[in-house]
């Protein structure tokens, strides 16, 4: 009797520890994607129009028009970025027939879908931009409306990994108003290590 307790005992753990390490392992793997995507993505989306002055007439006349990349100026202030705290729900198999084969793993039973965002969003904030989260979408308009620095409401969908874990699909919304925003399909792949976008889809635009 005892040794049938102690053989179920050791089962139970074997299967804990096999639980911790996969669970694990997807937490290291949504923060790697996270670390290296998430200032690409906001770099490639989102657009400062603070600095982007056109030119004046007098310079239009002397045929001085607005160069690019502009420099953004040091003195500027964080653009407020604003992040649903909460992973909006998205079915992937919805876009089934936009993506490239090879990103045609929604179907599969080993593939995993988890979080994107980490908890502490906030804390990812740099000189470029604020990010803030939130909950409540009708007040973070409000607030938001009549901003200067407020480069506009942004939310993610979790991610869906393949089972080889180096291919990744997110779904983007970025939003300047109830009239304005654009959504997104943006494809990962993992080379040498380091997660990059692959490709982005535009879903729509309004």
């Amino acid at each position: 009797m005892i040794h049938i307790q102690t053989l179920v005992t050791k089962r139970i753990i074997i299967f804990v520890l096999i639980l911790s390490s996969m669970s694990c392992s997807n937490g290291k793997e949504q923060n790697s994607l996270f670390k290296d995507t998430y200032m690409e993505i906001l770099t490639g989306s989102i657009v400062d129009f603070r600095y982007m002055k056109p030119p004046t007439f007098e310079e239009s006349q002397k045929g001085i028009k607005i160069q690019f990349p502009i420099k953004r100026p040091d003195t500027l202030s964080p653009l407020k970025l604003y992040v649903q705290k909460d992973h909006i729900n998205i079915d992937f198999s919805e876009f089934e027939n936009r993506l490239p084969e090879d990103f045609k793993f929604n179907s599969d039973s080993m593939s995993e879908i988890v979080d994107y965002l980490p908890y502490d969003v906030n804390t990812y904030s740099n000189k470029e931009y604020e990010l803030i989260s939130f909950k409540d979408l009708d007040k973070t308009f409000e607030k938001q409306k009549n901003q200067f620095d407020s480069g506009g409401i942004l939310q993610f969908s979790k991610v869906l990994f393949n089972r080889e874990k180096n291919k990744a699909i997110l779904f983007f919304r970025d939003t300047r108003n109830e009239l304005n925003s654009t959504e997104s399909l943006i494809l990962f792949k993992k080379i040498n290590g380091k997660w990059v976008i692959f490709k982005s889809i535009g879903i729509s635009l309004s």
